[in-house]
């Protein structure tokens, strides 16, 4: 998980770099700029992060869309809304600023999810504890055959209640595999 805190950073130092040397921005324009640079990547790294999978393989829920959307918009458009803008002193920016963010913000999202892809193949990889078991470790696991207890041995078995392949090791615990067999 520490990747994706260096990753951050480096966004981060990428986009002071772009407001103070490429368009040497003011101080109410830098203040602006990273306000709404700073809540886009948060909100785009809730969007990556939600799931193991490719962020745009799985629909997010419809709450999850339209607080990320709503806030999103906000975050653009507050600073274009005159004295409202000027309450939370903001100013409003330039359209190549703007596109400009949007281009860091989109590296942001492919950086952070090719990190994540990275991080579960690591996982399955058994480079961490309680990572994803591959096939290949699978396929050397100790095999269930009975649940610990008379009660459940003589207990008529329900659907999806099978023996099944175990974490080696594995002691008085739910099978992966095998939905619902008790390992011992």
């Amino acid at each position: 998980m520490i990747v994706f805190g260096l990753i951050s950073s480096v966004f981060d130092l990428l986009g002071f770099a772009l407001l103070i040397y490429v368009f040497h921005a003011p101080e109410l324009v830098f203040q602006t700029a990273w306000f709404v640079l700073s809540l886009l990547t948060e909100l785009a790294v809730v969007m990556v992060l939600r799931r193991q999978g490719l962020a745009w393989r799985s629909r997010p829920g419809g709450l999850l869309v339209a607080i990320t959307a709503g806030v999103g918009l906000v975050a653009f458009v507050l600073p274009f809304t005159g004295p409202l803008a000027r309450l939370f002193g903001l100013t409003p920016l330039a359209l190549p600023l703007l596109g400009a963010m949007t281009l860091l913000v989109t590296g942001y999202l492919v950086l952070t999810e090719a990190a994540k892809l990275l991080f579960f193949r690591a996982a399955a990889r058994g480079s961490r504890p309680n990572a994803p078991v591959t096939p290949e470790a699978r396929a050397s696991a100790p095999r269930c055959e009975s649940a610990p207890s008379t009660a459940a041995r003589t207990a008529p078995r329900a659907p999806g209640f099978r023996t099944g392949w175990c974490p080696r090791g594995s002691s008085s615990s739910r099978c992966r595999w095998g939905r619902g067999v008790v390992c011992r």
